[in-house]
């Protein structure tokens, strides 16, 4: 998200937010969102991740946690199957966007 750190990006997993119909217009909505952002050395994990995602057409979000000696345990029967993802550049984040939320403090200047 700078020109610092080339490969970090931010996580957001989200309910679908309602479509523009013009029957939802001004209406008000909830979303419930979840996001990290991801600092890593590298962009291998996440290019990895988009290939597989676009070969499969699907992705199973579940939670791990790293057990002693590094090796994580995931727990299988929790998963969801998530079939849509989409990926936005920080710089086409609209001001109204879902993700704001989530990045908008980058855009700032705040770390």
């Amino acid at each position: 998200m700078s020109a610092e750190h080339p490969h970090d990006y931010t996580v957001i997993v989200t309910s679908r937010p309602p479509d523009n119909k013009e029957s939802n217009l001004g209406k008000l909505f909830m979303v419930v969102a979840r996001w990290n952002e991801m600092t890593p050395s590298s962009s291998d994990n996440l290019e990895m991740f988009l290939s597989r995602y676009e070969a499969a057409g699907s992705y199973v979000l579940m939670p791990g946690v790293m057990a002693p000696g590094g090796k994580p345990r995931f727990g299988m029967g929790l998963g969801l199957r998530k079939r849509a993802l989409i990926v936005k550049k920080a710089s086409e984040v609209g001001s109204h966007d879902v993700e704001q939320f989530a990045i908008g403090r980058h855009r700032r200047g705040r770390t």
